[in-house]
């Protein structure tokens, strides 16, 4: 079955979420519950997976609450591709290849190399020296306060 999305005609359009939800009553697969999350996360794409007659039944409601949509089939939407995240890369003849984390690769060609940048960073731990920097001279009311908030000299 092919299935459809609603897309904003522009980024800058912006609706109510009751209206949304008002509006959502016309297709049974979108909850009112829905509403507050496709509201927060609107970015161009409303909603997709619809059916064809759910989806201008639901642009037709937007746009009776001013909120213009384009329906488009979901098969005609460019694919994101999958999120890589680089562990290593290395020069292989004439190409780079990229590993992530659990070892999956990918080849690109050298001649695409613009600029490649790689290192690494090694966490420290701090410590601080409360004592050596409070100028505070130590009294017996001190050194009883001391014991009293866990070691820190408070004069």
């Amino acid at each position: 079955m092919d299935t459809y999305s609603l897309l904003q005609v522009s980024l800058a359009q912006t609706i109510a979420r009751e209206s949304l939800e008002d509006a959502s009553v016309v297709v049974r697969s979108v909850a009112r519950g829905d509403c507050p999350r496709l509201q927060r996360e609107l970015f161009g794409i409303l909603i997709s997976g619809l059916a064809k007659e759910e989806a201008t039944n639901f642009q037709a409601e937007l746009k009776r609450r001013n909120f213009p949509t384009e329906v488009v089939a979901d098969q005609d939407l460019p694919q994101l591709h999958e999120p890589f995240t680089v562990q290593r890369f290395e020069v292989k003849g004439e190409v780079l290849l990229f590993t992530d984390a659990m070892s999956r690769s990918q080849t690109r060609p050298l001649t695409d190399l613009v600029f490649l940048a790689g290192g690494f960073l090694q966490a420290l731990e701090l410590k601080s020296d409360w004592e050596g920097m409070i100028q505070k001279p130590i009294t017996r009311a001190s050194i009883a306060t001391r014991r009293k908030s866990g070691g820190i000299f408070t004069g």
